[in-house]
């Protein structure tokens, strides 16, 4: 008698590979979705830190120009901007109020300025921007009267060509 010998895969056998993949796709999915968005965190968290640090230097080494900008707006058209072309400084619109003594700077402007390291992005993984607000500090009570003290407000926002980032 002659015995037969089965060759190649079943249907089912190739249903129950195909299911089983299938399965562990499934359960992989959520970790690797996790992982991109704890990634695209953590970056966004370092670009936060940088911006904030180079805003902050950037203001220390300016800080007069800052303060005039702020107080009666000398200087601001050329400072106080955001939505600049990076590469020559040009556009963009100024972002300072007189009346609430603040002055507003873009990861943009800030790049242009030479004052912001390469490896930060302009935008960050949100597809926003990184915004720089400071603001002179005054008194609370009669006479009104600056503090000397300026505060800075980080924020991310979408800088959408309106001056209202500052009001």
């Amino acid at each position: 008698m002659k015995t037969s010998r089965q060759h190649g895969l079943a249907l089912t056998e190739i249903m129950l590979g195909t299911a089983i993949v299938a399965l562990l796709a499934y359960t992989a999915a959520p970790l690797l979705v996790r992982s991109l968005d704890d990634r695209a965190s953590k970056a966004t968290a370092d670009d936060f830190g940088i911006f904030q640090a180079a805003a902050e230097a950037h203001f220390k080494a300016n800080r007069s120009a800052y303060e005039s900008a702020m107080s009666d707006g000398t200087g601001a058209a050329n400072l106080c901007k955001v939505g600049v072309d990076p590469t020559d400084g040009s556009g963009g619109l100024q972002a300072n109020n007189t009346t609430l003594h603040t002055c507003a700077v873009d990861a943009k402007m800030l790049r242009f300025l030479q004052a912001l390291p390469i490896q930060v992005h302009e935008n960050n993984r949100y597809g926003e921007q990184w915004v720089a607000i400071f603001k002179q500090v005054y008194t609370t009570v009669a006479p009104i009267a600056p503090t000397g003290g300026v505060e800075m407000l980080v924020v991310s926002a979408q800088v959408t060509g309106t001056p209202s980032v500052v009001a």
